[in-house]
Formats: C-alpha cells, structure tokens, sequence
C-alpha cells in the first residue's frame, strides 16, 4: 500500500514535470506569436511612413515642375507680347513714313503719290501681321515645349517616388528574411525523485 502510493507519487511528479514543460512551450509559442505581430506591426508603420515621404517627394517635385512650366509660359507670353509691340511700333513707323513721302510727291507734283503710299501702308500692315503671326508660333511652341517638360518631370517624379518605395521595401524584407538570433537553450529538467520503497512494519 505505501509503496504504491509512492509509486502514485512519482508518477505524479511526472506529470507535474510535463505539464511544466507544456506551459513553457505555450508561453514561448505565445511570446514568439506576439513578437511577430510586433514586428508586423512596427514593419506597417515603417512602410507607411516610406510611403508618405516618397509620396512627398514627388509632390514636391510635381509643384516644381508646375512653377517652372508656369514660369516657361509666362516668359512665352511675355516675349510675344513684345514681339507684337515692336510689330506694331514698325508698322506705325513705316506707315508714317509713307504718309510723308506721299505728302512730299504730292507737293511736288508727282502723280500716283496716294497709290504709292497706299501701297507702302499695304506693306506695312502685311510685315505686322508676319511679325505677329511669328511672335504667337514662337510663343506657341515655347509654351508646348514648358508644357513637356513639366510633364516629363512628373513622369520622372512619379518613377523616383516607386523606386524609392521599392528600395525601402527591398530593405525591410531583407531584415525581415535574416535569421533570428538562436534561442537560448532550455536549463536542464530537475532530475525525477528516486522512487521510495516503504517497508510495512509488522506487529
């Protein structure tokens, strides 16, 4: 009888020692299952915050682009509207010009002077309208080529801000892939109580 309560009891210290160990495997697995929801976690922060400053990072380079189209443009209009000044002043000059040597054949007795200066006013009007017409195609075409570079800084943007979201990406992952520190291993299990015989004393 006393031995096979000795016997219950060993076995009791058995199961004792397994369950020990059970509950340090299920407190590892818990602290490894939230470690990598930590590092899951911590690796979606990260990824958002790359995201947001190449997200940045182009937009800046967008409103860049933008005020240097802008200010291409501006330059365009501005050259034009010169341009059709100088035209203008021209043709006023030359058209002045013809009025006065009209009045001097006049004066002097020379036939067709009306149709002479009507002629060279014809001249000066057309030379204005050339000038003009060059002045809106150069502004034209300094306005397409603001307009295409503005948009082939855009497109540049928009790639610089990928690959810099794939390089950040390409980072973490390689963190992520490296291996882990080995574990430390387990203390060695206390050694299982020697059995004890119990010797029953007859009366």
């Amino acid at each position: 009888m006393g031995r096979g309560d000795a016997d219950h009891g060993g076995v009791a210290g058995n199961a004792g020692q397994g369950n020990a160990r059970g509950d340090k495997a299920d407190k590892a697995d818990k602290a490894d299952k939230a470690d990598r929801a930590d590092r899951a976690d911590r690796a979606d922060k990260a990824n958002r915050a790359d995201n947001n400053a190449a997200d940045a990072a182009r937009n800046a380079a967008k409103n860049d682009a933008d005020a240097a189209r802008d200010a291409a443009r501006a330059d365009a209009d501005a050259a034009r509207d010169a341009a059709k000044a100088d035209a203008d002043a021209t043709r006023d000059a030359a058209r002045a010009a013809a009025d006065a040597a009209r009045d001097a054949a006049k004066a002097a007795g020379v036939a067709g002077a009306d149709a002479t200066r009507d002629a060279a006013r014809a001249a000066a009007d057309a030379a204005r309208d050339a000038a003009k017409a060059d002045a809106d195609a150069t502004r034209d075409a300094a306005r397409a080529a603001a307009d295409a570079a503005r948009n082939d800084a855009k497109a540049d943007a928009n790639a610089a801000r990928e690959a810099a979201k794939a390089e950040k990406r390409a980072a973490r992952e390689d963190v992520a892939d490296a291996p882990d520190a080995p574990d430390a291993p387990d203390a060695p299990d206390a050694p299982d109580a020697p059995d004890v015989d119990v010797v029953e004393v007859q009366n």
